[in-house]
């Protein structure tokens, strides 16, 4: 659990792995501390690493942090069912430039949740680069991938999961597909596709 977030670190990104509160507390958390690459970290190694000179407006000062590779990661808890301001604060939520999602939108019920956490994250970005100039990219990104499945009713078929993101007014990208192998179901599409809000 995490290794695409620990991935993402070791070159140099700041990144919030986000999960579950058991997945968070019995998963992401001691992976991270078992890649952790530096003990005693500090202010500078953060700001080092990271690149972001007021880190803590990023990082939630209650949670810990983990210097992983060239960057920085720390898990938290966000539950797609819950508004984000009851769990990021603003700050936090504001500064996030690229989310990425890992297999996350296969199953129907989950897909809208998770869409309503990433507009709000898009709204708080724009609305933070047009009252300020530190931010570094000019829209913020929503990487994911989709894994064609065999089995239908509880997995979000891809047209109609491009079909929702279309109609929140995004534009939606393939950057990438392949096909891979399981052992049970036989061989299966992957794509990743980018998200990005409709004024970019």
């Amino acid at each position: 659990m995490g290794i695409v977030g620990i991935s993402l670190a070791a070159l140099g990104g700041c990144v919030l792995i986000t999960d579950l509160p058991v997945l968070v507390e019995h998963s992401i958390r001691p992976n991270l501390r078992r890649n952790r690459c530096i003990e005693n970290e500090d202010d500078d190694n953060f700001e080092r690493h990271c690149g972001v000179t007021n880190h803590d407006n990023f990082f939630l000062q209650s949670e810990e942090r983990s210097s992983n590779g060239n960057g920085t990661t720390q898990a938290v808890v966000l539950d797609w069912f819950k508004p984000i301001s009851e769990q990021l604060p603003r700050a936090t939520s504001s500064a996030i430039e690229v989310i990425i999602g890992c297999d996350c939108m296969w199953m129907s019920k989950l897909v809208e949740p998770l869409l309503e956490v990433v507009s709000t994250i898009f709204q708080h970005y724009l609305s933070n680069i047009t009252s300020t100039t530190t931010t570094t990219r000019t829209q913020p990104s929503f990487f994911f991938t989709y894994q064609r499945r065999n089995q239908s009713g509880v997995f979000i078929g891809l047209e109609e999961l491009l079909a929702r993101i279309k109609q929140r007014g995004w534009n939606v990208d393939c950057v990438s597909w392949r096909t891979i192998y399981d052992k049970e179901e036989g061989n299966h599409e992957l794509y990743l596709f980018e998200v990005t809000p409709a004024n970019s």
